[in-house]
């Protein structure tokens, strides 16, 4: 075993910058991604969403193609993994969201823009 943290994820993630929709049955919260992946998104927001609440999530996608930009609306289900409240922050929570089911196309959109944003630690 070793002293050095290994990191778990299987997915880039990079710092988000992208309007992020989530719904469920009671609560439709707007808001900004924290930061994001192929396989999910952390969010602040100030409504509490109960862990293993199964979500909608809407991302919408900055592109460019051809050199034109865009934006692109990516829709999946999601479930919350983490909810936390944010230090020196009152009433904020740092939200985590796993993605249980992405259409593959929007996969592939996800994808060609998080490995578009330069590495970052986040």
């Amino acid at each position: 075993m070793t002293d050095d943290k290994q990191e778990r994820r299987s997915h880039k993630r990079v710092k988000g910058d992208i309007a992020v929709a989530i719904n469920d049955t009671e609560s439709n919260i707007i808001t900004e991604a924290k930061d994001i992946s192929c396989s999910g998104v952390c969010c602040k927001t100030n409504k509490i969403v109960p862990v293993m609440t199964k979500v909608i999530v809407t991302l919408l996608v900055p592109i460019e193609l051809k050199g034109q930009r865009s934006i692109k609306r990516v829709k999946c289900q999601g479930v919350v993994v983490r909810h936390e409240l944010v230090k020196n922050d009152p009433g904020i929570y740092d939200m985590a969201i796993y993605f249980t089911d992405i259409p593959k196309q929007d996969f592939v959109l996800l994808a060609t823009y998080v490995e578009s944003i330069p590495e970052q630690l986040v």
